[in-house]
């Protein structure tokens, strides 16, 4: 597992390759780009630039959410569009995995408190007639 280090000038362009701009290019092309050799383990590049990679991925869904919500909004604006139930999932399984979820409505409602009350015996009251 890899730590928090700095990248080697190699590793962060590695990284910059494989995110690059609105492209993600596939990891040996970027491995290549960045000058390590054909037969450098992939592995190991990967091992070592973990935590960045994620930090990256992370940004990369964030930066696509909002084309997924417009995507929603066009499922709403046309829902009998071919398609449009496995694009519902895909989309709503992509905004999960970039952190834009449901809220969860909590319900809060304060039971009544049942009170019992303690009477005194009930005496009987005599009458002249």
């Amino acid at each position: 597992m890899a730590t928090d280090r700095e990248l080697t000038p190699q590793e962060d362009l590695f990284l910059e390759y494989l995110f690059d701009g609105d492209k993600i290019r596939h990891p040996n092309e970027a491995k290549l780009m960045a000058g390590y050799a054909k037969d450098y383990p992939l592995t190991k590049i990967m091992k070592r630039v973990n935590s960045e990679l994620i930090t990256r991925c992370d940004n990369a869904l964030t930066m696509y959410a909002p084309k997924a919500i417009m995507g929603l909004l066009s499922i709403i604006q046309e829902p009998t569009e071919p398609g449009a139930k496995i694009k519902l999932s895909a989309i709503q399984d992509f905004l999960n995995r970039a952190g834009v979820v449901a809220k969860d409505k909590t319900e809060v409602t304060q039971a009544a408190q049942n009170f019992l009350f303690v009477l005194p015996a009930k005496e009987t009251i005599e009458t002249n007639n």
